[in-house]
C-alpha cells in the first residue's frame, strides 16, 4: 500500500517509519524544510527510542519531501498527523489542521482516503469530508484513527498497541477497515470499529480521564500536607481497591504535554458547539492542574521569602522524561515565574535544552549544563521537575556535596524520606525532611 503522511510530528514520523518498515512505499511530508533536510540526511529530529534506527532501516521505502504536490498526487491514501494546539479558552486551535486540508483539496488528483491521526474535537471527521469535497472535485473517505501512543515509547506503543479504534462513516467503510485490521494488527489487540463521533470522544475522554486522575491525587496530596499524612501510603491504600487504577495515583507538580490545555483563561465563545469544554469536570481538572503548579512554587517560598538573585538548579524541563517536547510543560510556568522574580537558573535537561533556549531566548539568566551534578554546583536550591532515571540515581550525598546548602523541592517524589535524611527535602503530600542546622530563612 502506498501512503502519504502529512506532518512530521512525533506521531507522524513514527507512523511513517512503521509503515515503511512494513515495506510500504511512504511519502513523508512537512513544510519545515530544515526538518525534512535532517530526515533526508538520516538524522532524527526527536529524542525517541528506536527512531534513529528505523530511519536508517527504512531509507529505501520512505521519501521525505516539503513539496506538497510531490507528496499528495501519487497516492490516494493520506494520513494527517499535524499537531493541533489549544486556545486560551481551552478549545482546540485547528488552524494547522485546516491548512493541511487546504493542501489536500488543492492538490488531490483522485478520490482519496484520509486517515485522521491528529488530535481533534468531536465532529471533525464529518466536517473534514464536507470541507474537502466542497473545495475539491473529488470524493473523500474519512477514517478517524486516533493515536494512543505515548512519547518516550512511541515506536513500541504504535507497533504493539493496547487497543485500536477506527471511526468510520458507514458500514461499507467499516468492512474495508475490518479487512485492513486483520492484516495489520495481531489478533490479540482489541479493535473497535465505531462511528467517527465515538472514536473522537474516546480519544478526548481518554486524555481527560488520565488528567482527571492526576488532578485527583494531587488534590489529595494537598490534604495530606495539611494533616501531616503521607500521599504514598494513601495511594497504596487506594490501589488496594480493585476498581482503582494505582498506576495513575502518583502525586506530582502537575501534568503537561500537548493533549490537554495548560490553563483556561477565557470562556469559550461558542457554547452551543463545544458543550464538553464547559463541563464542570473538564474545567475543574484543568484549573486544579494550574493551581498545583502554583502550589509547587509556594513550596520554594517555604524556604525563601524572595528568590531574587538566588541560583536555582532545575533538573528536567520537558513535560515528561524521555522526550524533548516542552508542550505545556510545568517547567515553563515555573521557570518563567522564577526569571520574572530575578532568579538565576542552572538547568539540566539534555533532551529539551535546545527548545528551552528558543523559548527563553530573551532571558540571560539561564545557564545550561551537560551533567546533573554540574547544574547543582553552587546553587541555593534544587527543583526536580521530571522523573528521569538519572535523577532517581542521585543521592542525598550528591546534593550535600554540590548545592550551597542541600535544599531540594521535588515535584516528582523521586526519593524516600529516609534516603533524604541530612538534607532539607520538600516533596508533594509528604512531610518535609528538616535539616536542623538550617533555621535561618533568607
Amino acid at each position: 500500500m502506498d501512503v502519504t503522511v502529512l506532518g512530521m510530528s512525533h506521531v507522524g514520523l513514527v507512523d511513517s517509519l512503521i509503515l515503511g518498515s512494513y515495506f510500504n512505499h511512504v511519502i513523508a511530508f512537512d513544510e519545515d524544510k530544515d526538518l525534512i533536510s535532517l530526515l533526508r540526511e538520516g538524522v532524527s529530529p526527536y529524542e525517541e527510542p528506536f527512531v534513529q534506527d528505523l530511519i536508517s532501516e527504512t531509507k529505501t521505502y520512505i521519501r521525505y519531501t516539503s513539496n506538497i504536490k510531490d507528496a499528495i498526487r501519487p497516492n490516494k491514501n493520506i494520513v494527517v498527523c499535524v499537531d493541533t494546539s489549544f486556545n486560551e479558552d481551552g478549545t482546540f486551535n485547528l488552524d494547522s489542521y485546516y491548512e493541511t486540508l487546504d493542501l489536500i483539496a488543492k492538490n488531490a488528483c483522485q478520490d482519496s482516503v484520509v486517515f485522521i491521526r491528529s488530535f481533534v474535537p468531536p465532529g471533525t471527521n464529518r466536517k473534514t469530508k464536507e470541507y474537502l469535497e466542497s473545495n475539491s472535485s473529488y470524493k473523500f473517505t474519512i477514517i478517524t484513527l486516533p493515536s494512543f501512543a505515548s512519547q518516550g515509547s512511541l515506536v513500541e506503543s504504535i507497533i504493539s498497541p493496547k487497543r485500536v479504534v477506527f471511526g468510520v462513516e458507514n458500514a461499507q467503510v467499516g468492512r474495508l477497515v475490518k479487512e485492513f485490521k486483520e492484516k495489520a494488527f495481531p489478533k490479540r489487540v482489541p479493535i473497535l470499529i465505531t462511528s467517527p463521533e465515538n472514536a473522537e470522544l474516546i480519544k478526548w475522554s481518554n486524555n481527560l480521564y488520565v488528567g482527571m486522575h492526576v488532578s485527583f491525587i494531587n488534590t489529595i496530596a494537598r490534604l495530606a500536607d495539611v494533616y501531616s499524612a503521607n500521599i504514598d501510603i494513601i495511594s497504596n491504600g487506594l490501589a488496594l481497591d480493585p476498581r482503582v487504577n494505582g498506576q495513575l495515583l502518583h502525586a506530582s507538580l502537575g501534568f503537561g504535554g500537548p493533549m490537554l490545555p495548560f490553563s483556561l483563561t477565557k470562556e469559550p465563545k461558542d457554547t452551543g458547539i463545544i458543550d464538553y469544554y464547559n463541563s464542570d469536570l473538564f474545567r475543574a481538572t484543568i484549573n486544579s492542574n494550574s493551581s498545583q503548579i502554583k502550589y509547587f512554587i509556594d513550596k520554594i517560598y517555604e524556604r525563601y521569602r524572595s528568590v531574587s538573585a538566588k541560583k536555582i538548579a532545575i533538573l528536567g524541563a520537558a513535560f515528561k522524561s524521555g522526550t524533548e517536547d516542552i508542550s505545556n510543560a510545568p517547567s515553563l510556568y515555573v521557570m518563567r515565574f522564577l526569571l520574572d522574580k530575578g532568579a538565576y537558573i542552572q538547568l539540566y535537561d539534555p533532551l529539551a535544552d535546545e527548545r528551552i533556549q528558543k523559548y527563553f531566548s530573551r532571558h540571560t539568566h539561564i545557564s545550561y549544563f551537560d551533567k546533573p551534578k554540574d547544574a547543582l554546583k553552587g546553587a541555593d536550591i534544587c527543583l526536580i521537575l521530571t522523573d528521569a532515571k538519572e535523577f532517581k540515581e542521585l543521592t542525598a550525598k550528591d546534593f550535600k556535596e554540590n548545592l550551597r546548602k542541600p535544599i531540594i523541592v521535588d515535584g516528582r517524589n523521586l526519593y524516600s524520606l529516609q534516603d533524604m535524611e541530612g538534607t532539607e527535602y520538600h516533596s508533594i503530600g509528604r512531610r518535609t525532611v528538616q535539616l536542623k542546622s538550617l533555621l535561618d530563612k533568607k
